[in-house]
């Protein structure tokens, strides 16, 4: 089962292809945990590719990383500790015999990024 952590915008940080940007904002951000032991995280990046201003730098990045395609992300980070709390309250639930420090020390997590290739084709054409 999907849950919703934030709607709004946060900030994060990507590295790909041997390069970074800290100008994305992930929209829409999700954790499903139906498999033990992993978190699915999903986040939404299109709102980045729908910028009025075609020249600021999310929508540069954006297109970057399409580009590069979504598999040569190496790392994404989160910094919305509103995001960290929810994923907190969700593990207690379904993990209740690794309560202390669980999220912290030990949860894989496996990203999940919504294809970015398609809205772009279907905002160009």
């Amino acid at each position: 089962m999907w849950v919703v952590l934030r709607k709004s915008g946060t900030g994060i940080h990507v590295s790909f292809a041997h390069t970074f940007s800290n100008n994305l904002m992930a929209y829409n951000i999700r954790a499903c945990t139906d498999t033990p032991g992993v978190i699915e995280i999903s986040l939404d990046l299109n709102p980045n590719l729908r910028k009025r201003d075609t020249g600021a730098w999310p929508n540069i990045d954006a297109h970057e990383l399409i580009d590069y395609g979504v598999g040569s992300l190496t790392l994404v980070q989160l910094f919305d500790q509103h995001i960290f709390d929810h994923l907190d309250r969700i593990l207690r639930r379904t993990e209740p015999a690794r309560r202390s420090g669980y999220f912290r020390s030990s949860f894989r997590a496996a990203i999940v990024l919504q294809s970015l290739r398609d809205s772009r084709m279907a905002a160009s054409g």
